[in-house]
């Protein structure tokens, strides 16, 4: 009787490119790993690709905790490396000994390929209430032994070309408001905003064109931010997350005064998250704001949609 014993199960994964990426229709290679000291009875030897999302969180109603939450499940694929003898099994990396699979000492190797499904796939992400996660996953069944799993997560992305015409369509929004002291009106703030285009990659920086006009009586400050809105949704219910995360202030504009925004760029940080948008129960989306603070009011401001999407501009907009 095989008395051996497993010390590290592992699974090793050939990437296709440096960003160490898969997308729907990739092929997956890679092989699990067993060290064992002494020769080892298995039973089962199993590799899989599993996708799927997740959302969840909790909300205090009075005295108690109410929680949500909802799942997606893109694919679910099982490999069989090592199977009971009542099966064919063809692999060469352990032996039959009275009706047993025995794995000899050392380390054994076994190889899998798994190919992702075709369906356009939302992009791996972790957000504040959930995620869309994908990963491989090894398990091996050993008599009287409890069942040794191991994980790898694997990075899916839904490449977003920004060169799409849709995305290259310029956006141009106005917005005004009138400031009111008791009985008494001052002049108006006046705002008219444009961006050169609705899709951008990490890195980039958004160019704005503004005027802005104050003929309020007091003082208003500018600014540009880049929002990330996460929404989540489950049944009857929608928890939404909004994170500022790049910001450009201008001077302030005196009373009677204007300032004209000649392409003030606004930075994209390279380590955002690329947009979600084909999840049903999770979104990424973002805007680039264009807002004029305004004392003692409720500030003016544009929002312009954008796309943070994979695949970089290739020429320049004119």
């Amino acid at each position: 009787m095989a008395q051996g014993k497993v010390t590290s199960l592992t699974i090793s994964c050939d990437y296709l490119n440096e960003s160490n990426t898969f997308s729907s229709g990739d092929f997956i290679s890679g092989r699990v790993i067993i060290d064992v000291t002494g020769n080892v009875n298995v039973q089962l030897l199993t590799i899989s690709a599993k996708g799927r999302a997740d959302v969840w969180w909790s909300e205090t109603n009075g005295e108690n905790d109410d929680t949500y939450s909802a799942n997606e499940k893109y694919f679910k694929i099982k490999n069989v490396l090592i199977q009971s003898s009542s099966g064919n099994n063809e692999n060469r990396n352990c032996n039959q000994h009275k009706g047993r699979n025995v794995v000899l000492s050392g380390t054994q190797v076994y190889p899998f390929t798994f190919q992702i499904p075709h369906e356009e796939l939302p992009s791996s992400i972790k957000g504040r209430h959930g995620s869309v996660r994908y990963w491989l996953e090894a398990k091996l069944h050993r008599p009287w032994h409890l069942s040794k799993t191991v994980k790898m997560d694997l990075a899916v992305v839904k490449h977003i070309d920004v060169n799409s015409l849709e995305l290259l369509a310029p956006q141009l929004l106005t917005a005004d408001k009138t400031l009111c002291c008791w009985f008494c009106s001052s002049g108006p703030v006046s705002l008219s905003a444009r961006i050169e285009r609705k899709g951008y990659t990490p890195g980039d920086s958004v160019s704005i064109f503004a005027e802005i006009e104050n003929h309020s009586s007091r003082e208003v400050k500018p600014k540009a931010a880049l929002q990330q809105i996460q929404t989540f949704y489950a049944t009857m219910k929608t928890q939404t997350v909004t994170t500022e995360i790049a910001c450009a202030k201008g001077k302030p504009i005196s009373a009677g005064e204007r300032e004209t925004w000649c392409g003030r760029l606004l930075d994209i940080p390279l380590d955002t998250t690329m947009s979600v948008l084909n999840c049903k129960i999770m979104k990424v989306e973002y805007s680039v704001l264009v807002i004029v603070d305004i004392p003692c009011a409720t500030a003016l401001k544009v929002v312009f949609p954008v796309i943070i999407g994979t695949i970089p501009l290739q020429c320049p907009v004119n």
